[in-house]
């Protein structure tokens, strides 16, 4: 942006207003990389513990022995293991569109 847009009128015509390099222009600069690496980990990091929570809970009902309480302990890991990943989708959608909606990039 190398002008304002309000344009000041003289005898002349209208003018225009240099705009000053010293006034910071948008971002919050090194901090906004930071939190979007951070997002990124966290959805990266909670993904991997969810599906090894799936993979484990997996292990348990075969490893049960047909035990009706570690069969059912093994059922609802993998129930919530699975709503993990779920809400972890649903929040990275949410993210994604309210990104779009306000203009805002998440991704360099």
């Amino acid at each position: 942006m190398e002008q304002f847009a309000l344009k000041i009128p003289s005898t002349g015509g209208p003018t225009s207003i240099p705009f000053p390099s010293y006034i910071p222009t948008g971002g919050i600069g090194r901090l906004e990389g930071i939190l979007q690496f951070l997002v990124s980990f966290i959805f990266f990091a909670v993904i991997l513990l969810s599906l090894g929570m799936l993979v484990y809970s997996g292990v348990l009902w075969i490893t049960s022995q047909g035990d009706k309480k570690k069969v059912e302990a093994a059922r609802l890991a993998i129930t919530y293991s699975i709503v993990g990943l779920v809400v972890v989708f649903l929040a990275f959608l949410i993210l994604n569109m309210l990104g779009y909606f306000f203009n805002v990039p998440l991704d360099k």
